[in-house]
């Protein structure tokens, strides 16, 4: 049975070469825009927003593989610290006008 470590091992391997995957679709797929969307413009709206559609869903995929794995993505420890700053300042000016008081 594997342990909790070799198991969060095991899954960022699958996220570091679905990342490596990725990034060479990517690869090709701006070799291919280049080539194409010098002569038309609409060509190259509907593959920007191809790129955007993309670019979504592996932000997706990535959250749920970190949420299966119990962990943070960046956005969330973002959002988290932003939270307990606000907290920690809604705190501070309750203490200020307690102390005023």
């Amino acid at each position: 049975k594997e342990t909790v470590e070799e198991r969060k091992s095991r899954i960022q391997g699958y996220i570091d070469a679905e990342e490596m995957r990725l990034k060479r679709v990517e690869g090709l797929q701006q070799n291919k825009k280049k080539r194409v969307a010098e002569d038309d413009p609409v060509l190259e709206a509907k593959l920007l927003k191809r790129e955007q559609k993309l670019e979504a869903r592996r932000k997706q995929r990535e959250t749920e593989l970190y949420q299966k794995l119990g962990l943070k993505t960046e956005e969330q420890k973002a959002a988290e610290k932003m939270e307990q700053e606000r907290k920690a300042a809604s705190n501070a000016e309750e203490a200020e006008e307690a102390e005023e008081s």
